[in-house]
C-alpha cells in the first residue's frame, strides 16, 4: 500500500543464501571436471595428496592403499559437506554484516525476529526436486545432492527458530537450547533432527498450533 514499507522476509534471505551456496559448490565441481568421472578422479587425487601431506613425517605414514574406502566415501560426501559449510558461512556472514550495519546506525530495516522466520512457499518444492535429482546419473545427481544439503541446512536453521519459539516460557529453556547447540556443534548429526523439525513446522505449522494452545481464543477476556 502507498506509504507502507514491506521488508523482504528473513526466511527468503536464508533460502537464497542456501541457493547461492549451491551455485558456489556447482562452480567448484565444474572446475574439477565437466563430467562425473573427471570430477571424481581430480578430487580423489587432491585428497590423496592431502593424506600424504598429513602423514608425512609421522611415525606411521598414512597408507593410500589402505585408504581406498575412506577416499571413496570422502569423494561422495565432500560436495554435500561443502554445501552445508558454505550455507552456514553465508548465513553467519549475513548476520554479522547486519549487526555491523545496525551498530553503525545505518540499518534502515528493523532487526527481524529470527524465531518467527518461515522459508518461502516454494522451498518444499525445491527440496522435492533435489531429492528426485539425486537419482540422476553424473554431475546432475552430484549437484542435486549439494542442493539438498544446502536446503536441509536452511531447514535446520528454521528448526532452531522453531525450537526457540516453542521453548519460550519454559524453565528448562536455557538447558534445552544450550544442549541442542552443543550437540550440533560437537556431533553435527543432530542437525538432521532440526531439519526434520523445520520440515514438520512447514507442513503442520507447529509454532501456530502451540501458540494457539498457550493462548486459546478468549483467554484474555
Amino acid at each position: 500500500e502507498p506509504g507502507v514499507i514491506e521488508w523482504y522476509p528473513i526466511g527468503n534471505v536464508v533460502f537464497w543464501a542456501a541457493a547461492i551456496s549451491t551455485l558456489v559448490v556447482i562452480v567448484a565441481i565444474l572446475n574439477l571436471g565437466t563430467d562425473e568421472e573427471a570430477f571424481r578422479h581430480t578430487l580423489r587425487l587432491g585428497l590423496e595428496r592431502l593424506l600424504r601431506l598429513r602423514g608425512a613425517g609421522t611415525e606411521k605414514p598414512i597408507s593410500i592403499a589402505n585408504s581406498d574406502r575412506l577416499l571413496d566415501v570422502m569423494v561422495s560426501v565432500l560436495p554435500m559437506a561443502a554445501a552445508v559449510v558454505t550455507t552456514v558461512t553465508n548465513v553467519i556472514n549475513l548476520g554479522i554484516a547486519g549487526r555491523v550495519v545496525m551498530m553503525s546506525g545505518r540499518l534502515r530495516r528493523p532487526w527481524p525476529e529470527i524465531a518467527a522466520m518461515r522459508l518461502p512457499r516454494y522451498a518444499p518444492a525445491a527440496t522435492g526436486v533435489a531429492v528426485a535429482g539425486i537419482l540422476l546419473p553424473g554431475l546432475a545427481g552430484i549437484a542435486s545432492g549439494a542442493l539438498l544439503a544446502s536446503l536441509l541446512t536452511a531447514y535446520a536453521i528454521l528448526g532452531f527458530a522453531v525450537l526457540h519459539t516453542i521453548t519460550r516460557g519454559s524453565a528448562a529453556r536455557p538447558f534445552v537450547l544450550g544442549g541442542v547447540y552443543a550437540a550440533v556443534i560437537v556431533l553435527f548429526w543432530p542437525a538432521l533432527g532440526l531439519s526434520l523439525l523445520g520440515l514438520a513446522d512447514t507442513a503442520f505449522d507447529l509454532r501456530g498450533r502451540i501458540a494457539g494452545r498457550r493462548n486459546p481464543p478468549g483467554a484474555g477476556i
